[in-house]
């Protein structure tokens, strides 16, 4: 279920990336895809901490590489790194 919701919640994001709101509007709006992808991923491998950790980097880097790519101003990253930060600290195992 989770897994599906964040694909719903990505796809119309894209979508969103096209249009002529502000920037900072869409990177707000980018927190919700995000912060529900990063902690799908997470919480998959929740028994195997070092996928988890793996999953989680590959993900940011991905998303590091993209903002980049589409030149995309820095509160597009602060967004991000916010996001992921909120999202590890919700969905890690505790130990």
């Amino acid at each position: 279920m989770r897994r599906a919701y964040s694909l719903a919640r990505l796809v119309p994001y894209f979508a969103l990336l096209r249009t002529e709101i502000p920037d900072i509007i869409k990177a707000a709006i980018l927190v919700g895809p995000m912060g529900i992808f990063v902690t799908t991923a997470i919480l998959a491998f929740y028994e195997e901490a070092a996928w988890a950790i793996a999953v989680t980097v590959v993900t940011v880097a991905v998303s590091t590489l993209l903002l980049y790519r589409y030149e995309k101003p820095w509160i597009y990253h602060c967004s991000a790194a916010t996001t992921v930060l909120a999202s590890i600290a919700l969905a890690w195992p505790e130990a």
